[in-house]
């Protein structure tokens, strides 16, 4: 998906949708093309409702002119019109011709979801994170229902005197916790704030 989320640090999310804006189906009624001005195509029939044709779903034509077979494979960016025009993402050759049939069939890009669809709350999507509190390697937690606190007090904190490190590594018996960050052990280092910020960390013999 073409969404870019700006993080101050490493985290896993879930894109969610609370209505399945995704369970489109294509429609049962005839359409077909009339004309287009660049990518905006212009169709007849009955037309489709939202649930039908919307944003991201497959469009797909096939047509004969002069002897030769063309085909034309794109997907819906939005809708000017309910029943009579739809904008698409590649605009239709200039040999399309009129009275080819268009179909429409499932979702294959997300990119102007829901910004196409109406602007009800039952429509939007959400960002949440997966891991608990938030914090770094922290137990992911899994799909169904779930119990939400509130943070009193979600103000960020820069602790820039302040050192936090994982477990231990040890090749020759072939620990390796580096991946590691148990909340339950005394995993933090903090030096006294008026000497400054931790500038450089150096190697002292094994320690």
């Amino acid at each position: 998906m073409a969404t870019i989320i700006e993080l101050q640090y490493f985290n896993t999310f879930w894109l969610k949708k609370i209505k399945d804006i995704t369970d489109v189906v294509p429609g049962s009624n005839t359409l077909d093309y009339v004309s287009h001005v660049g990518k905006t195509i212009t169709i007849s029939g009955a037309g489709y409702n939202e649930t039908e044709m919307n944003a991201g779903q497959e469009v797909t034509m096939a047509w004969t002119n002069g002897g030769s077979n063309f085909t034309y494979n794109g997907y819906v960016v939005s809708r000017t019109n309910v029943n009579t025009q739809v904008i698409v993402n590649l605009a239709p050759p200039a040999g399309i011709t009129a009275g080819t049939k268009i179909n429409f069939g499932k979702i294959i890009n997300f990119d102007n979801i829901p910004q196409a669809y109406d602007g009800s709350v039952a429509n939007d999507w959400v960002i949440e994170e997966s891991r608990i509190r938030g914090g770094y390697n922290n137990v992911s937690v899994d799909y169904g229902v779930k119990a939400y606190a509130v943070e009193d007090e979600p103000n960020q904190s820069h602790r820039f005197s302040s050192l936090i490190h994982s477990g231990i590594f040890n090749s020759r018996t072939g620990v390796n916790q580096t991946n590691q960050f148990s909340v339950g052990e005394d995993i933090t280092r903090t030096i006294d704030p008026a000497n400054g910020s931790i500038q450089k960390l150096y190697a002292e013999d094994t320690n």
